[in-house]
């Protein structure tokens, strides 16, 4: 038997990872692979790899109210292009929740078919908003007081003035831009402006 090179292991590799990318939505690798390949190779643009379909930009993006969501909180993200679970099934990507969706004992799901995301803890399922039900599709900004009440209930005092006790996440009953990053972030964050936790 003869020996396989390096060289024909690897143009056998790209020539296979290359007829995958051809199958994709968006296939920009159809025409060959690139210099380098990173997950914006094949979807997202610049620094953001989230698809450009349905609410991934809102999740992943910078935002003023909220801290940014990884995606590994819905997906199983690879470490290399043809790792298991990556480009091996027909689409849509599959949904693997992460720590924070699953915060506060919430037991997530996604309906394919409705295109509803339900029992997730970063839309409020645990506080009993009224907005906890968001439809994929809807890249909105939620309103304060659809993923929780203000206050929110379930036991907490009745003060809307939500600074005197989260003085780092919001003054009165907004959020601080200054610190989005404490929101939505599995915690209920209770210090004040002056003793902040570090991004």
């Amino acid at each position: 038997m003869m020996p396989v090179r390096a060289s024909t292991f690897l143009i056998i590799a790209v020539a296979l990872i290359t007829s995958l990318c051809a199958t994709c939505d968006n296939d920009p690798l159809a025409d060959g692979l690139p210099g380098e390949i990173n997950c914006s190779s094949c979807h997202g643009s610049g620094d953001n790899p989230a698809p450009d379909v349905g609410a991934h930009k809102a999740h992943t993006g910078k935002s003023v109210w909220h801290a940014q969501i990884g995606c590994t909180e819905c997906h199983l993200v690879p470490k290399a292009v043809d790792d298991k679970g990556h480009m091996d099934t027909p689409a849509p990507a599959e949904i693997k929740w992460g720590s924070l969706a699953s915060s506060d004992s919430a037991s997530p799901e996604y309906d394919f078919k409705s295109g509803l995301c339900t029992n997730v803890y970063c839309h409020g399922s645990t506080l009993g908003g009224s907005g906890a039900e968001p439809a994929w599709e809807d890249t909105g900004t939620a309103q304060c007081g659809s993923c929780h009440m203000i206050p929110p209930g379930q036991g907490h005092p009745s003060s809307d003035n939500c600074g005197a006790c989260h003085g780092c996440v919001a003054e009165n009953a907004q959020i601080r831009k200054d610190n989005a990053y404490l929101h939505i972030n599995g915690e209920v964050n209770m210090q004040m402006p002056d003793s902040c936790p570090d991004r």
